[in-house]
C-alpha cells in the first residue's frame, strides 16, 4: 500500500483506496464521489469511474492515486441529510450544491445561478463557494444568522447581484485564507443594489481577498451594519456605478486591508436608518489600512449621516471630483488616533446660478433667466491717476465694506452712439441704502489718504440698473481723505445692451471641496493628519461648529486659488469653523500657497492654548498674492475674539497686504494674549484689529516689513494695552509704526510687563511723541532716530547698568518714534539703550530676537532717555 487516502462517507461504512483499486465498495447504498484536492473537490458518478493500478479514470479524466486528498462518498436519498455546511462549486455555465436533501434546506440551481433558501432556525449553517462563472450568482434566504465561505469564488452575475444576501441576520463573510475571490454584479439593470447585498449585519473575516465591482449601483451595500474585522485580509472595490461600499445603521473597520476606486459615488458610506440603533449613520476607523479614491462631483470618500471616529488604522484619501470632502459629516467628527493622508485635486460647483456669459439685450441691463437682479455700476476715467489705483470697492453709507467690486461690464448706449466699461455689484433686492466707493489708500511724499467718493444711490425698483462715473483727477480734501464726486451716468445707459458680464447671481452658493467636512463639532485629539489641497477655494478643514484640537500631528499645504463674484470673493483656507477654533494643544503646520489664502479663519471666535505652559506648537505660513486686488493673503483672520493663552506659534505671511493675526471684531478685548511664546513675521500687519489688542501675559514679537507691528483701530483709549505680558513689535517701514494706535495716546500701560516698539509713528501723528492715556509704571515715547542694524544687541538698562531687557532685529531700519516700557521702570529715572555684537549666552528666556534675564549690559551706547 503507497499511501491511506481519507474517506469520507455519509451513513456507510468507512473503506480505503489502495494503488489497486476501491476495498470493500457497498455501491448499492453511493450515489456519487467527490474527490478534493487542495481545499476544494469534483463530484462524478460512480458509473464514470474505472481503475487502473495506481490512476483513476473519471469520465476521461485520469487522476493520481497519490494526488488524492480525501474522498467522500453520499448516500443515495433516503433521508434528509443533517450537516452544518454546504458546497457550492462553479464550473463556467453550471453550479452544484452539496451535498443534496440536507436538512431544512431547498436549493434551486438554474444554470449557475443558485438560490438557497435555509428554513433552519436552530443551527448556524455555513455555504462554502467555489469555483468560477461569468454568468453566475448566489442568493440566499433564510431567518437564521449564517456564514458564507468565499473559498476561491469567482463571480460575474448576469441576472443582478453576483452575492445576495436576503437574510436579516447576523452574516459572518469570511474570506479563506489563501483565495481570491471576485464578485461583479450584472451590466443590465435588475434593481440590485450592489454586487454584494446583504439585508442584514455584515461581518467580514478571513485572510483571503475579495474584489467587488457594482455594475449598476454600489459595490457592497448592506441594510444593516457592516463590520470588517481584525483578521479580514483585504476587500478591493475596483469600481461602482454609485458608493463603493454603503452600509446602513454604521459602518466599522477594526482590521484589515479596504480598497476602494472608480466610483461615482462615495466611497463609503454610513446611512442613517432611525431603526433605534445607537450607532445609527456612524462610521468607525479602529484599525487597518484603508485606502480610497474618488473621482465624482461632490461627494465624500467617508461619509457618514452621523459621528465620524477615528482612532486608529491608516487613511489614504485622494479627491479629484468637483467639490469632493475627504471626511464628510453631517453631524461631529472625532480624530483620536490614526496615520491620515488626504490628497485634494478637486475644484468647486456652483448651486442654483446662472453662468452664461452670452450677450444679453435687456431694459434694465440684467441677465435674463437669472431672477430680478438690482445692479450698481461704476466706471473710471482711462487716465492713469496717481490717486485712484486700479480697484473699486463698494461701501454702504455708514462705512461697511459689501465688497470689492470685480465683475466687469461693456454697455452700449441704447442710441449705439458709444460703449464703456463699468465695474459692477448686483444686488438681489432693491436698495433703500445710500452707498459710496472707494480704493486703497495712497501715500503721497510722507503723507497717506484715504481715496473715496461722495455718497450715491442705489438700484431701486422702478431703476434696477444704475450707473455712475468718476474722473478720478477731481478730487477735493478733507483731512486725510480725498474725496471725489461721481456723475450720474444712468440717463445715459439706462436700457443699454450688456455686452460681456462675469458674474453669478447673487444667491448661488459656491461648494468647495474640503480634506475634512463635518457640520458638527470636530475633534482632534491624537493621531497623525496630512491634507494636501490644489483645488479653487479648498478647504482642509471645514467645521460647521467648534473646531478643537487637543493633540495630534495636523500638516496642511493648500495652493488653492481664491474666486471672485460681484457679491463675493470665496478664498482657500487650511481651517475655517463657522462657530470657532479652539486650538487647545497639538502640533499644528499650515502652509497657504495660493492667492487670498487663508491659513486659519473663524466666522466665530478662536481660542489658542489653555494655559502659559499649555498649548499647541502652531506653525502658519501664506505666500499667496493677494487676489484681483480684492482679498489679501492672511495667516490668521476671525469675525469674533481672538485670546491666545499659551503654546507657541510662529506666523509669517510674505506678500503684499498679507497681514499675520486679524479680529475684524470691535471691543474692548478683540485681541488678548494671556500667555505662550508667539513670533510674527509679516509683509503687512503682524497683529490687527478692528477692536483693542492686549499683552496681559506671553511672550509675542512682531516684525512687519511693509506696515505696522501691531495696529488697532479701535480709536479710543485702550486700544493697546500693554499689561503684564512682554511684546517687542517693530516695523521697517518708513511710515509705518512698531505700535499703531492711530493715536499715541491710546496706548496703556495696564500691568509690569515689557514693551519695545520701534518704528515711524501712531498713525495720524506723524512721528510725534506725546502722553498715552494712562501708565501703572515708567515709559517712554522718543522721536530721537534710533538705527538698529541686524545682528547686533541692544539692551535696554536702568540707572544702574541692570539688564531689563535685550533685543535684536532682523533687518537694518531706523525708529523715528520709539515705545519703551519694562518692569520696574519707574517715572522720572534715567535709562540707557545699550549695543553689542556679542549675543547674551545667559539669558532664561530666548526668543526670535528677544532676550530675557540676560545680564548683558552692552558696549556702545546708544541713548538715554528719562522716563515718563
Amino acid at each position: 500500500m503507497k499511501r491511506l487516502v481519507t474517506i469520507l462517507l455519509t451513513f456507510v461504512a468507512v473503506t480505503a483506496i489502495t494503488g489497486t483499486g476501491i476495498l470493500a465498495l457497498s455501491a448499492t447504498e453511493i450515489d456519487g464521489i467527490y474527490i478534493w484536492k487542495n481545499g476544494t473537490y469534483i463530484r462524478f458518478n460512480l458509473n464514470d469511474i474505472s481503475f487502473s493500478g495506481n490512476e483513476i479514470c473519471i469520465a476521461g479524466a485520469t487522476i493520481n492515486v497519490n494526488e488524492i486528498d480525501s474522498i467522500t462518498f453520499t448516500k443515495l436519498a433516503e433521508t434528509a441529510v443533517v450537516t452544518d455546511t454546504l458546497y457550492i462549486y462553479y464550473q463556467g455555465a453550471a453550479a452544484t450544491v452539496s451535498p443534496q436533501n440536507v436538512e431544512g434546506i431547498a436549493a434551486e440551481v438554474n444554470g449557475a445561478d443558485v438560490i438557497i433558501t435555509n428554513a433552519n432556525t436552530n443551527r448556524e449553517m455555513t455555504f462554502v463557494l467555489s469555483g468560477k462563472s461569468n454568468r453566475g450568482s448566489f442568493t440566499y434566504n433564510g431567518d437564521y444568522k449564517t456564514s458564507i465561505r468565499l473559498a476561491g469564488v469567482s463571480l460575474q452575475s448576469i441576472t443582478g447581484a453576483a452575492l445576495n444576501i436576503k437574510c436579516g441576520k447576523r452574516i459572518s463573510l469570511e474570506l479563506a485564507d489563501g483565495t481570491d475571490n471576485s464578485l461583479i454584479d450584472a451590466r443590465d439593470d435588475f434593481n440590485q443594489k450592489a454586487a454584494l447585498y446583504c439585508k442584514g449585519h455584515l461581518e467580514v473575516s478571513g485572510g483571503g481577498t475579495l474584489s467587488v465591482k457594482g455594475n449598476v449601483s454600489h459595490a457592497i451595500c448592506t441594510k444593516e451594519y457592516m463590520l470588517v474585522k481584525r483578521t479580514t485580509g483585504k476587500i478591493n472595490v475596483t469600481g461602482a456605478a454609485n458608493d463603493g461600499i454603503h452600509a446602513g445603521q454604521y459602518f466599522k473597520m477594526n482590521g484589515g486591508t479596504v480598497v476602494i476606486a472608480g466610483t461615482s459615488g462615495d466611497g463609503i458610506q454610513a446611512e442613517a436608518t432611525e431603526d433605534g440603533d445607537e450607532d445609527d449613520g456612524r462610521f468607525f476607523l479602529k484599525g487597518g489600512t484603508l485606502s480610497v479614491k474618488i473621482s465624482g462631483t461632490d461627494v465624500a470618500a467617508l461619509k457618514s449621516d452621523s459621528l465620524m471616529s477615528i482612532s486608529d488604522g491608516k487613511l489614504s484619501i485622494t479627491t479629484t471630483g468637483a467639490a469632493d470632502k475627504g471626511l464628510k459629516s453631517k453631524a461631529d467628527i472625532n480624530i483620536s488616533g490614526g496615520e491620515i493622508s488626504i490628497i485634494q485635486n478637486s475644484g468647486y460647483i456652483v448651486e442654483d446660478n446662472d453662468t452664461s456669459n452670452d450677450s444679453v439685450d435687456t431694459d434694465d441691463g440684467g441677465d435674463e433667466g437669472s431672477g430680478p437682479v438690482y445692479r450698481i455700476c461704476v466706471a473710471l476715467n482711462t487716465t492713469k491717476s496717481q490717486y485712484w489705483n486700479d480697484v473699486v470697492y463698494l461701501y454702504s453709507s455708514d462705512g461697511t465694506r459689501i465688497a470689492q467690486m470685480t465683475d466687469i461690464i461693456t454697455v452700449q448706449k441704447p442710441t449705439g452712439q458709444s460703449t464703456n466699461t463699468f465695474f459692477c455689484y448686483d444686488f438681489d433686492t432693491p436698495q433703500s441704502n445710500q452707498f459710496y466707493f472707494s480704493s486703497d489708500d495712497t501715500t503721497i511724499g510722507n503723507h497717506t489718504y484715504s481715496i473715496r467718493s461722495s455718497v450715491v444711490n442705489g438700484p431701486t425698483e422702478n431703476t434696477s440698473t444704475v450707473y455712475y462715473y468718476i474722473n478720478t483727477e477731481v478730487f477735493s480734501t478733507s483731512g486725510d481723505v480725498r474725496i471725489f464726486t461721481p456723475t450720474d451716468y444712468t440717463p445715459s445707459y439706462a436700457g443699454g445692451t450688456i455686452s460681456t458680464v462675469d458674474r453669478i447671481a447673487p444667491n448661488s452658493t459656491i461648494v468647495a471641496s474640503a480634506g475634512i467636512k463635518s457640520d458638527g463639532d470636530v475633534c482632534i485629539s491624537s493621531g497623525s493628519i496630512t491634507i494636501k489641497s490644489t483645488g479653487t477655494v479648498a478647504k482642509g478643514i471645514s467645521c460647521g461648529k467648534v473646531l478643537t484640537t487637543t493633540g495630534g500631528i495636523i500638516n496642511i499645504t493648500n495652493a488653492g486659488t481664491a474666486l471672485g463674484f460681484s457679491y463675493n470673493t470665496e478664498t482657500a483656507k487650511g481651517m475655517t469653523s463657522d462657530v470657532g477654533i479652539d486650538l487647545q494643544g497639538g502640533n499644528i503646520t499650515i502652509r497657504m500657497t495660493g492667492p487670498g489664502g487663508k491659513g486659519i479663519k473663524s466666522d466665530g471666535i478662536l481660542v489658542i492654548g489653555k494655559s502659559d505652559t499649555e498649548g499647541p506648537v502652531l506653525n502658519v505660513t501664506t505666500t499667496g498674492a493677494r487676489y484681483a486686488n480684492s482679498s489679501s493673503a492672511k495667516a490668521i483672520t476671525t469675525d469674533g475674539a481672538i485670546t491666545i493663552n499659551g503654546g507657541e506659534s510662529v506666523i509669517k505671511t510674505w506678500t503684499l497686504m498679507a497681514e499675520g493675526m486679524e479680529s475684524k471684531q470691535m471691543s474692548d478685548s478683540s485681541i488678548v494674549f494671556n500667555g505662550g511664546k508667539h513670533y510674527f513675521k509679516c509683509n503687512d500687519d503682524c497683529i490687527g484689529s478692528a477692536g483693542a489688542i492686549k499683552f496681559d501675559g506671553g511672550i509675542v514679537v512682531c516684525y512687519s516689513s511693509e506696515n505696522d507691528a501691531v495696529d488697532s483701530n479701535y480709536k479710543q483709549p485702550g486700544s493697546i494695552q500693554i499689561g503684564d505680558g512682554v511684546v517687542f513689535a517693530y516695523s521697517t517701514h518708513k511710515l509705518n509704526a512698531g505700535f499703531d494706535s492711530d493715536n499715541c495716546s491710546y496706548i496703556q500701560i495696564t500691568g509690569k510687563g515689557i514693551a519695545i516698539g520701534g518704528g515711524a509713528n501712531c498713525y495720524g501723528n506723524n512721528a510725534q511723541a506725546g502722553n498715552i492715556g494712562s501708565a501703572v509704571q515708567g515709559y517712554s515715547f522718543s522721536t530721537s532716530p534710533i538705527g538698529y542694524t541686524q545682528n547686533r544687541y541692544y539692551t535696554l538698562a536702568d540707572e544702574n547698568g541692570y539688564n531689563l531687557v535685550t533685543y535684536s532685529v532682523e533687518a537694518n531700519f531706523t525708529s523715528n518714534l520709539s515705545f519703551l516700557t519694562a518692569t520696574g521702570m519707574r517715572s522720572g529715572s534715567c535709562y540707557t539703550i545699550m549695543e553689542s555684537q556679542t549675543k547674551p549666552t545667559d539669558a532664561t528666556i530666548e526668543w526670535y530676537g528677544l532676550y530675557l534675564g540676560s545680564t548683558t549690559t552692552g558696549t556702545d551706547h546708544i541713548t538715554s532717555f528719562i522716563a515718563k
